[in-house]
């Protein structure tokens, strides 16, 4: 887990608003220190070297519940897939099994 920061305050639409020095993609998991979801990063803004992030919480909360710190959950990786290469013999093949 990577630490995000602590919140600044909630928005009127609901969001928690941070700075951060780390930027997280957008989408990713946050926490709090107990490693209890918290929501998602819904946006980053601001200034490219101290950015503000705005994160979508899970569930309502008020300014009491607000966590100390927040972390973020770094994504598993895809795993590549190989894609077979369609040939002409292999299209012609299907087409008289088709007939």
């Amino acid at each position: 887990m990577k630490p995000l920061g602590k919140p600044i305050h909630i928005a009127h639409s609901g969001l928690l608003i941070l700075r951060t020095k780390a930027v997280p993609k957008i989408g990713a998991v946050v926490v709090d220190e107990n490693s209890k979801p918290i929501g998602t990063v819904f946006d980053v803004f601001g200034p490219v070297n101290n950015p503000f992030v705005a994160i979508k919480p899970h569930q309502k909360l008020s300014p009491k519940d607000l966590p100390n710190t927040l972390f973020v959950v770094p994504r598993k990786p895809k795993k590549a897939t190989r894609k077979k290469a369609k040939s002409r013999a292999n299209r012609s093949k299907r087409k008289q099994l088709k007939q």
